[in-house]
């Protein structure tokens, strides 16, 4: 479904999330610093606006029209977004069953 929109304008982290797998731009509307975070932890912080900055309406009405000028560029940095942090993803587990399998216990106070 996110992957037939144009665009999605969000405030919840989740929706924004599945927009960005199906490679669909979205513009978040940060009421919770979460939503800002993800922005801005994948370079796109200029996309989300917070309901406490002064005249917000007319900034997400600016983001909406940019946005909707250049779809296909947005779409193909989205993917490319969403492919880097798949790959993070599929190394952190990788890493992460490596550890597993080296045969670390954890008990109560740490590992040994």
């Amino acid at each position: 479904m996110m992957g037939e929109l144009d665009m999605l304008i969000a405030t919840r982290l989740h929706a924004l999330i599945l927009a960005a797998v199906a490679g669909t731009p979205s513009i978040g509307i940060a009421y919770r610093s979460k939503v800002q975070a993800i922005f801005a932890d994948n370079g796109r912080e200029k996309w989300a606006v917070s309901p406490e900055e002064a005249g917000w309406p007319a900034k997400l009405l600016d983001l909406w029209r940019t946005m909707a000028g250049r779809l296909e560029e947005e779409r193909q940095a989205v993917r490319r977004m969403a492919e880097a942090n798949r790959q993070a993803a599929y190394e952190q587990t990788r890493a992460l069953a490596r550890w597993v399998r080296s045969g670390v216990h954890i008990q109560e106070g740490g590992t040994t």
